[in-house]
């Protein structure tokens, strides 16, 4: 049988590309570097081939990606603000733009901490795998954190993580719904909560669809239910000068902006920021009573 790298990557781009997966090329390679434990790049310079025990393991990996399996569940990890992060199903794959929620907290927290003690009180809600926390907790080892979740599956995996980097005894976990029976106030609110449309679920990509956690996704009817939900909560457990983030999705900035004017003070700096793409992300508000 012919182990040799070159037919056994076409095999792989081949079927990713017939079963409708976007950049077969990348994910095969991906995958490759997976089951080898090389970079990606270096995948381009092997000269060889490969052993029956690692060929019939990475097939396994890519015929689980054709049936539409997310990389990131295959493997068990997924790379966020630099850093490894460990994912399963029970927890929502950390996406790209959800680092612009750690950048603009990294760049509050860095001003911030210059002017005052750095007991601020900081909770990030719906942790999911955990990875804004730790990110925070990573980039400001002099402060600590609550992280929250409804899930006590995702806590554990948030808590692994947690470990893995460090930062475990920077970060406290606590099962709970948004802000409810929290004590306030808290300097600053972080949060990517769910916000797709309840309808809109299952005409997402399968992989959305069939693998991640419905509950990290569920948003309600409108797609913004939970969203005006933890922002009115937000509103009565923030500081008196504290800062609110959160991810919000494609077409919700108008309405989630218009609900912020409507309950937070006149002089609440209260703004959205665009992703790469273009697309407002992020809701930011400074409170200010």
């Amino acid at each position: 049988m012919d182990h040799t790298l070159k037919p056994i990557l076409k095999w792989a781009r081949d079927l990713l590309e017939s079963n409708g997966i976007e950049d077969s090329a990348y994910e095969s390679r991906l995958l490759l570097a997976h089951s080898l434990s090389i970079s990606i790049d270096e995948t381009f310079l092997i000269d060889g081939g490969m052993t029956q025990e690692n060929e019939s393991s990475y097939k396994s990996m890519v015929s689980r990606r054709a049936l539409g399996e997310p990389s990131a569940y295959i493997m068990g990890y997924i790379e966020f603000f630099g850093e490894i992060f460990h994912v399963d199903s029970s927890v929502l794959i950390p996406r790209p733009e959800t680092e612009l929620l750690v950048d603009n907290i990294a760049q509050y927290l860095t001003k911030e901490l210059k002017e005052r003690h750095p007991l601020i009180k900081i909770v990030d809600v719906g942790t999911g795998s955990g990875c804004i926390a730790v990110s925070i907790a990573r980039l400001f080892p002099q402060i600590k954190l609550l992280a929250t979740d409804i899930s006590k599956t995702s806590l554990e995996l948030a808590k692994s993580n947690a470990e893995n980097h460090g930062v475990v005894d920077q970060v406290m976990f606590r099962e709970n719904d948004l802000l409810e029976n929290l004590e306030g106030p808290f300097d600053i609110i972080v949060s990517n909560p769910p916000y797709i449309n309840s309808e809109a679920i299952p005409l997402t990509q399968r992989e959305i669809r069939e693998h991640e956690p419905w509950i990290a996704l569920d948003g309600g009817i409108s797609g913004t239910d939970i969203l005006f939900r933890l922002i009115s909560q937000a509103k009565e457990k923030l500081s008196q000068d504290g800062y609110l983030a959160i991810e919000i999705g494609l077409g919700q900035a108008e309405a989630v902006l218009d609900y912020c004017n409507q309950i937070f003070p006149r002089n609440a700096k209260i703004s959205a920021q665009k992703d790469l793409a273009g697309i407002p992300r992020v809701l930011l508000v400074r409170n200010s009573e």
